[in-house]
């Protein structure tokens, strides 16, 4: 605590407690409670206090969540690029800490094609996207579902994105073609829809869906079948009497939405969204066929003006994130072919793909400064757990930002031991050990480590102070 500070304070008059009150108010101004802020350990020698009482302060401000969360490992390990493809992801969103991550692990090949196709839908680098990129890393091993990374500009998560796409010109219900995940149903759904609009959809419809339909004051259309054939053809019964603004489409057990139309009627209904002004929103669950050529058929591309991507997952490889939303036109992805080579983006036609960009106004400024001073806490205390327990066994390095460390040994390590090592945190370790079955030595490793208690670290890094 800054000795002038302290100074001044006391001449108002202020008790030690009082003050330290006052400073820590100041210092968690904005917080709400379970928010990964300060852990126990760092607080105490921030402050210069007992464990016990960094304790009760973090308990007064910043709520129990924080105490009582259980610790989680992430990792890649080189080898996974043995394959020549970005290794899977084990991620647990609702963990309050945890890391997402881009880039390949330590001393691994790097492929910014990749990246840039992974990230930003897009193969070229773009300044405006890596701002909104950067934006949303910062958030990194806090946990925040995108959604709730959005809601930090005070908006909720439709509005804000309505109002972004708005400023650069782009409205969703300018187009008549619209292929969604889950992610994105409410977004689309909100901006699309007005109250009295009329929706068509089946009888057994996705009920996630309709409940968004009827919260946007829709009137919800059924066509007494499951079968979306019947449904384009009631469309020509409705077309005379009854204004349609929007007509839904699902995927079923295994079979995406776009399947579940035969090419003739598929084209039927892109003909009458053009002729009758209804947005066509087919919610895939299956993130290949979001960018599927099929999407709209070749001939009835002259229906569609725009093509929008918004990359709803950041710092993710691809068989986790694909494009959430894509809008017509289809002559920019005819020729993508991605269901067959999403390894294989092509610039020319993703140089087309438009994203969205954060304004980093006066507000998410203060957030982001909060979350960098949060992340050196993550590196300090990682820092020093490995000076101390490791003795100059394994380098450990971080970047600036986001709370992962590429840890890099001195010898070999048998994978199968370091899987052990990390089997009482790792979230996901079943998936872990099926796609890295194998006898494998690794070399490196790239971990995310969030704030558990002490002698839970203590007891991991001596299991791999053995190890190493």
């Amino acid at each position: 605590m800054p000795e002038r500070q302290l100074e001044l304070e006391r001449k108002e008059g202020f008790s030690e407690k009082e003050e330290t009150e006052l400073y820590l108010k100041d210092l968690i101004r904005g917080m709400k409670p379970g928010d990964p802020f300060f852990s126990v350990r760092s607080l105490s020698r921030y402050l210069k206090v007992n464990r016990n009482t960094a304790e009760q302060i973090l308990r007064k401000f910043t709520g129990e969540g924080i105490l009582s969360s259980e610790p989680c490992i992430g990792y890649f390990v080189k080898e996974s690029y043995l394959l020549h493809e970005p290794p899977s992801l084990y991620e647990c969103s609702d963990a309050p800490f945890y890391y997402r991550a881009s880039a390949p692990a330590f001393g691994a090949p790097y492929h910014p094609e990749y990246e840039r196709f992974i990230n930003l839908g897009c193969a070229t680098p773009d300044p405006e996207i890596l701002r909104f990129e950067k934006y949303l890393s910062l958030y990194q091993g806090t946990g925040v579902s995108f959604k709730q990374r959005l809601a930090g500009f005070e908006q909720d998560f439709n509005s804000t994105i309505s109002r972004i796409l708005l400023r650069r010109g782009i409205s969703i219900p300018d187009a008549n073609f619209c292929v969604i995940r889950d992610l994105a149903l409410l977004l689309v759904v909100s901006s699309v829809i007005r109250k009295g609009d009329r929706v068509v959809m089946a009888d057994w419809g996705d009920t996630e869906a309709e409940i968004a339909f009827l919260e946007a004051g829709a009137e919800i259309i059924y066509t007494g079948s499951d079968d979306e054939g019947m449904l384009v053809d009631e469309l020509v019964s409705l077309s005379g009497s009854e204004k349609i603004r929007a007509v839904f489409i699902r995927p079923r057990a295994g079979v995406p939405a776009c399947k579940r139309l035969s090419e003739e009627r598929l084209n039927m209904l892109f003909e009458y969204a053009g002729a009758m002004d209804f947005v066509v929103i087919a919610k895939e669950n299956e993130p290949d066929f979001c960018i599927d050529p099929i999407w709209p058929p070749q001939q009835n591309r002259k229906h569609f003006n725009r093509l929008v991507g918004i990359s709803c997952i950041c710092n993710v490889f691809p068989q986790y994130s694909r494009t959430d939303i894509v809008t017509g036109p289809a002559d920019f992805i005819s020729d993508l072919h991605l269901s067959s080579s999403i390894r294989s983006p092509k610039p020319d036609a993703f140089r087309s793909l438009v994203l969205i960009q954060m304004e980093e106004d006066g507000e998410l400024q203060a957030q982001i400064k909060r979350l960098q001073n949060y992340y050196k806490g993550c590196r300090d205390y990682l820092s020093d757990a490995f000076d101390y327990y490791l003795g100059g066994r394994a380098v450990l390095t971080m970047p600036d930002e986001g709370l992962h460390a590429f840890i890099q040994f001195e010898k070999e390590t048998d994978l199968s031991v370091l899987l052990d090592w990390m089997e009482e945190v790792c979230m996901y370790r079943q998936a872990a050990n099926n796609h890295l079955a194998g006898d494998y030595n690794v070399s490196s490793v790239r971990l995310g480590f969030g704030f558990p208690d002490n002698s839970i670290h203590k007891s991991l890094f001596k299991k791999l102070n053995k190890i190493i």
